[in-house]
């Protein structure tokens, strides 16, 4: 995708130019999301404080009732898919931010090259 700059923008129809507006704008919306997902979220805390919590009550527990270390060992195994769920999500916003911020790049370099030729 070439980028244009302001003159270009400015020959363009009214028209043309919201739609290169709402191109925008939708651009600079998904990057913005992407970027809150790359962040993680405040409710992520309170889960895995609550699920440590739990395994925690759960392994002391089981020092009275033995049975209570299976739901302990449950209790854990949910933290560490809980986790690995969150960081995947991390990583795939993480991936796609690069893969736009190398695509950006490439396109200006392309357009610098036309405009030297």
């Amino acid at each position: 995708m070439k980028i244009l700059s302001k003159d270009e923008v400015r020959k363009l129809t009214p028209e043309q130019q919201e739609v290169i507006g709402i191109m925008e704008a939708q651009r600079v919306r998904t990057r913005q999301q992407l970027v809150e997902r790359a962040r993680g979220y405040r409710g992520m805390n309170v889960i895995v404080g609550l699920l440590m919590g739990v395994a925690m009550g759960l392994a002391i527990y089981s020092v009275v009732t033995p049975r209570a270390l299976l739901f302990a060992i449950v209790a854990v195994a949910a933290l560490v898919g809980f986790h690995a769920a969150g960081l995947n999500r991390r990583l795939d916003a993480l991936m796609q931010l690069l893969e736009h911020d190398i695509s950006k790049d490439i396109a200006r370099d392309l357009g610098n090259d036309d405009n030297a030729a």
